[in-house]
Formats: structure tokens, sequence, C-alpha cells
């Protein structure tokens, strides 16, 4: 079951996380929230590129990244490559130094 009213589920794997914030972004004014997805301390830019090619194939747009690794993560090859037609989800992604932010 997906988590509601701003749950957020934490998911671990070889020192970075990932969460999942729902309505941590409005769709539309007065209209249903949009999921954000938040990955943390992220490491590897590939991993970058397959979460947003996976958003995107799961009809998400909305991409956050709290203290990567690479300040440049979302420009570097391996993680253009790995997105795979998710160029604009990697190009509308946030970032930011903590979760709160």
């Amino acid at each position: 079951m997906a988590p509601r009213g701003g749950q957020r589920v934490d998911v671990k794997e070889q020192g970075e996380s990932a969460h999942f914030i729902e309505g941590a972004v409005s769709s539309a004014p007065g209209g249903p929230a949009a999921p954000l997805f938040v990955l943390v301390n992220t490491s590897h830019p590939g991993n970058v590129g397959a979460a947003a090619r996976a958003i995107k194939t799961m009809g998400f747009a909305h991409l956050a990244l709290v203290a990567p690794r690479f300040a440049d993560v979302l420009q570097q090859p391996e993680a253009l490559a790995l997105a795979s037609g998710a160029d604009d989800v990697l190009r509308n992604a946030r970032q930011a130094d903590t979760l709160v932010e």
C-alpha cells in the first residue's frame, strides 16, 4: 500500500538512501499532490540516472537529491546514459544540502 498524507518510506542500500514523500510536490492548484522522490547521499551517478528513468517509466517526474557526493551528479555522463530518455527528470531535479531543505 502506498504511503499517505506525507508519510515517508525509507530505503537504504550500501550507504545510500532514498525517501518517497507523498504530497511533497503540488501537481496542480487545488489538485492532488504529485509524489517527490528523494535520494540521499548518492555516491554513484548511474544510480541517479537509473532512478530518473524508473521515475519517468512509472509516470512520475519529480526527483530531489540531498547531499550527493558529487555536486555535478546530474550532468555526469553515467547519470545521463542510464537516464535513457528521462533527461527531463534529471534536468528538473532539485538539489539540497539537507532533507529539511
